[in-house]
């Protein structure tokens, strides 16, 4: 009889533990942790709370002394409230920054690399300092930063639309070299669709690709620049 009740009573302890414990978990308040973001260093993304703070120059510093651009991860959503929401990611690394180092992509820790004094952030795209030009590409998951070998630093200049530039060599877009095109003459045509297109006095160019006839038609490109004035 006795171990009837003492076994009756182990179960009504437990029975009644379980359900406090399951009432607090209701009631607890979740915490959101707004410090909360991600570091990418060398391709790798890792959670962080260390506080980073802004530089005059556009980039961000933290107590660890880590140089750093700031861009939206969108692709990596998580909220202890269970609501979706884009991080803050801090890019560390830039590529082609190592010439030594052929397995990464010459990836080399910023602060290394920038010199924060010249550094400016000529737009979506590029960047620069008194050493060189960096062409930022924006993705879902941020992005990536590059050092551009091909663009000459004294003569480069972004036109009218950032994704188009060129220097005293080549025109470019998005840091790419669009092949055979004119320098003089190469301009970016404003249409009512896009800011992509570009010209010369022997090409339209859709991106850094050079357009065919079929499509120069179809979008009544020769109207539009006529009506521009171009």
């Amino acid at each position: 009889m006795r171990t009837l009740l003492s076994i009756s009573f182990f179960f009504y302890l437990t029975s009644c533990t379980e359900r406090n414990s399951e009432y607090k978990a209701e009631v607890t308040p979740k915490i959101i942790d707004t410090n909360f973001h991600l570091i990418n260093a060398f391709g790798s993304v890792s959670g962080d709370t260390s506080k980073f703070i802004e530089l005059n120059c556009g980039l961000y510093i933290n107590d660890k002394g880590t140089l750093a651009y700031k861009a939206i991860d969108n692709s990596y959503r998580m909220d202890t409230t269970g609501n979706e929401r884009p991080f803050d990611v801090y890019l560390t690394t830039i590529y082609g920054a190592d010439l030594s180092d052929t397995i990464n992509g010459g990836l080399r820790e910023m602060k290394y690399v920038v010199d924060t004094s010249t550094f400016k952030i000529l737009g979506t795209f590029y960047f620069k300092d008194k050493n060189h030009i960096y062409d930022f590409n924006p993705m879902m998951d941020g992005g990536t930063i590059a050092i551009n070998p091909d663009i000459d630093l004294k003569t480069f200049q972004i036109l009218e639309s950032e994704v188009y530039a060129k220097d005293k060599k080549h025109c470019y877009y998005r840091g790419r070299i669009i092949e055979g095109a004119d320098l003089r003459s190469f301009k970016v045509l404003d249409t009512s669709f896009s800011f992509h297109i570009a010209f010369d006095n022997k090409n339209y160019y859709d991106c850094e690709n050079k357009m065919k006839l079929a499509d120069i038609k179809e979008q009544s490109l020769d109207s539009i620049r006529r009506k521009n004035g171009l």
